[in-house]
C-alpha cells in the first residue's frame, strides 16, 4: 500500500500509511469481496492490539449471515490465508472497565481460539484462580523457572482487577511458543493439549521439594482380615504416596486423580493392578445406531469403566499359567483418589479423522459420582458443579472454539474470544459442541442455583 512494503520480518511502516490487511471473503451469495482492514501501528509498524473479533480461517456461523454486506457481520475477522500482521508480544487490557470481575474477552491473534476458551474456561475454576489472585504460588517454587507460573498469574489480574473487558494475550502467546514447540506460530491446535501441557507445565513450576506429610496415606491394618476392596484402597494409597514423592504440586492437589486398571487372567484369575493418575479423564462416546436414544455422561462414565475382554493380538502374560493368555480389563474409580477439579474429555475425534457430534447430556448443577465409584459408601458425597465448557465446532482439520463459563457471580456467560455474551439460556447445541467439561468437587449437595 503506497510505500508501505512487506519484508521478511512483516510490514514496514511509511510516513504517510499504516500497516493493512487485505481480506478474500466468500460471502452468504458465493461472490468473493476483497477488503482492506486498517490497523492502528505505533513505532517500527508494531500492531498495538487488534481492534476486531478475529475467527479462524474459514469460520463462518449462522448468526452473522443477517448482518453486513453480503451476509458477513464484520468482513475483519476473516483473514484470507495471504494476509500478513504483526502480534503484539505484550499482554495487556483495553482499560474499559468491566461489569463484573472475571468477565474478559481475549482477541483472536490468529488460530489461537483453542487458547483463549481454555484459558476461560480454566480461569473459571475458583481454587484454580485462587492460587494466583492470593499469591499462593508465590511459595511454592522448587525450581527458578517460573515462566508459565508468572505469565498465567498476569492474564489473571489483567481479568479480575475489574479494569479490562477486553485482554491481547500476546505476550502469553509467545510464552507459550517459547516453552513449547508445538504451539510456536499461528497453527490450529487441540484444546486438551493446550490443557493438559499448561497444567502439567505449572505443576513442574510449582513442584514441593518434600512430600507434604499430610499426602501420607492412612492404611487399613491386619491385611489378612481385609477384603478385596480394602485391599485395593491399601495399594492405591501406596502407589499415590509414591507417585507424588515426586511429583506433588499445588496444581496436582487440585487437578490430579487415579484410576485403577485391573488386568485378570481369563484362564486363572490371576490378576494385577496398575494405578494410573490422571489429569483429563478421557471418556469415549458410545455408539448408538438409533438416533432417538439419548446418551449422557453416565453412559460415557459406564463405557469407560465396563469389563472388556482384549482382542486376541493383546494377549497378557500371566506369571501363574506362564505365558500369553487371554485376559479382560477393567478400570475402577477409587473415592480417595478422585480429583478436586475433575476435567472430561469428550472423545470427539476419531482415528479416522471423523469428527463425531453425537449429543451428549451432562449435569450441570450436580453430577454424582457415587454410582462409579467402587469403594463409595451411602454416606459418600462425591458430588460436583459445572464450572465451564470448552466447545469445538467444525470438523477434526479446522473448527473454532469457545466457551460457556459460571462466573463468580452465579451467572452462566458465553465467550467467543473477544465476545462475551449472556445467554438467555444454554444452547442445546452446547451437547453436540461440547468436548471439554470442567467440574468443581463441592462438599455437601447443594440446590440448583444456576443463572441463565
Amino acid at each position: 500500500d503506497g510505500e508501505g512494503k512487506l519484508g521478511e520480518t512483516g510490514w514496514k511502516e511509511s510516513s504517510t500509511h499504516i500497516p493493512r490487511i487485505l481480506l478474500d471473503i466468500k460471502g452468504a451469495n458465493g461472490k468473493w469481496v476483497t477488503e482492506v482492514e486498517k490497523l492502528p501501528a505505533t513505532k517500527k509498524g508494531v500492531v498495538a492490539s487488534l481492534p476486531y473479533q478475529s475467527y479462524e480461517p474459514g469460520y463462518y456461523s449462522e448468526s452473522t449471515k443477517k448482518n453486513g454486506k453480503d451476509g458477513l457481520k464484520s468482513l475483519a475477522p476473516y483473514f484470507s490465508r495471504n494476509a500478513v500482521s504483526t502480534i503484539p508480544t505484550a499482554d495487556f487490557g483495553n482499560k474499559k472497565p468491566s461489569k463484573q470481575k472475571g468477565v474478559c474477552g481475549f482477541v483472536n491473534l490468529g488460530n489461537t481460539c483453542y487458547m483463549n476458551a481454555s484459558l476461560q474456561s480454566l480461569s473459571h475454576i475458583k481454587s484454580f484462580t485462587d492460587i494466583f489472585l492470593d499469591d499462593v504460588y508465590k511459595s511454592e517454587f522448587e525450581n527458578q523457572s517460573a515462566e508459565m507460573t508468572d505469565s498465567v498469574a498476569s492474564i489473571l489480574e489483567l481479568m479480575y482487577d475489574g479494569k479490562n473487558s477486553i485482554i491481547t494475550p500476546g505476550s502469553f502467546k509467545s510464552k507459550l511458543g517459547k516453552l513449547n514447540a508445538t504451539f510456536k506460530g499461528y497453527r490450529q491446535h487441540d484444546a486438551e493439549e493446550f490443557v493438559s501441557f499448561i497444567l502439567h507445565k505449572l505443576s513442574d513450576e510449582m513442584r514441593r521439594p518434600h512430600l507434604d506429610e499430610r499426602m501420607s496415606p492412612a492404611m487399613n491394618s491386619d491385611s489378612n482380615s481385609l477384603t478385596d476392596i480394602e485391599k485395593l484402597e491399601n495399594q492405591s494409597r501406596s502407589a499415590l504416596l509414591k507417585y507424588r514423592q515426586k511429583n506433588n504440586s499445588l496444581i496436582l492437589d487440585v487437578f490430579e486423580g487415579q484410576y485403577v486398571s485391573r488386568l485378570q487372567c481369563s484362564h486363572c484369575d490371576t490378576a494385577s493392578n496398575t494405578f494410573e493418575p490422571f489429569v483429563v479423564l478421557s471418556l469415549a462416546i458410545p455408539e448408538t445406531n438409533s438416533m432417538s436414544l439419548t446418551i449422557n455422561l453416565e453412559n460415557c462414565l459406564d463405557e469407560f469403566l465396563k469389563t472388556e475382554t482384549l482382542k486376541e493380538t493383546e494377549r497378557w502374560y500371566c506369571s501363574q499359567c506362564n505365558g500369553l493368555m487371554q485376559a479382560s480389563k477393567r478400570i475402577s474409580l477409587l473415592k480417595d483418589s478422585l480429583p478436586h477439579v475433575l476435567i472430561v474429555q469428550l472423545k470427539r475425534f476419531s482415528s479416522l479423522g471423523v469428527k463425531i457430534n453425537t449429543p451428549v447430556k451432562f449435569p450441570i448443577d450436580l453430577l454424582d459420582l457415587k454410582p462409579f465409584v467402587a469403594n463409595a459408601s451411602e454416606r459418600d458425597h462425591l458430588n460436583y458443579r459445572l464450572c465451564a465448557v470448552t466447545e469445538h465446532t467444525g470438523v477434526c482439520g479446522g473448527g473454532h472454539y469457545t466457551a460457556y463459563a459460571r462466573c463468580i457471580d452465579g451467572v452462566w456467560r458465553y465467550f467467543n474470544d473477544a465476545e462475551v455474551t449472556r445467554p438467555s439460556h444454554l444452547s442445546e447445541s452446547i451437547y453436540t459442541d461440547a468436548y471439554l467439561l470442567f467440574y468443581e468437587r463441592v462438599k455437601v449437595r447443594e440446590p440448583h442455583n444456576s443463572v441463565i
